[in-house]
């Protein structure tokens, strides 16, 4: 190109800054937004995740605390209807493939132990107790929980079956 590549970069900045600037601009000045909001309930609305159906909608929320007291809830996209599936939930959880139940952790005391929640009763089971297990993901055949684990001052990564049996850490 006969120019540097911190020259070639600059002027790449510049054409996009000329370019797209002005756009930007006029959106700003009316307020313009794509697309629809689906929730504003909080300060802190995060880790959406939508069942295997697509009908609902997982997320941890602060609602209207001004602390980072968080909660676990369901919002059903047809209905709008949410509900809270357990509160001081702030890791990421996981839907099983049937989408019948989410698998997520909390602190209970100062470990976290994973729980299992069932959509069509909504009854919460503990599956684990004083595992210091987070961020459970379910394998596709739906049979095993992997996890964060922190124990002797590591994080690591460790398995389990769906009903807390067998544990590898």
């Amino acid at each position: 190109t006969g120019i540097s590549a911190k020259q070639l970069y600059r002027d790449w900045k510049a054409h996009l800054e000329d370019r797209y600037g002005a756009t930007a601009d006029s959106i700003a000045k009316v307020n313009e937004r794509e697309g629809q909001l689906v929730l504003d309930e909080g300060i802190l609305d995060y880790h959406p995740s939508y069942s295997p159906n697509g009908e609902k909608i997982a997320y941890i929320t602060n609602e209207d605390s001004d602390y980072f007291i968080t909660k676990l809830k369901v919002i059903d996209l047809a209905t709008k209807k949410k509900h809270t599936i357990d509160d001081r939930v702030d890791t990421r959880f996981s839907w099983t493939a049937s989408g019948d139940s989410i698998i997520y952790t909390k602190a209970v005391g100062a470990r976290w132990d994973v729980f299992a929640y069932d959509i069509k009763t909504r009854k919460n089971s503990r599956i684990t107790v004083g595992l210091r297990g987070k961020d459970p993901a379910i394998s596709p055949d739906g049979q095993k929980i992997a996890f964060v684990i922190q124990r002797d001052g590591n994080t690591n990564i460790g398995q389990m079956n769906i009903n807390g049996t067998n544990r590898q850490i």
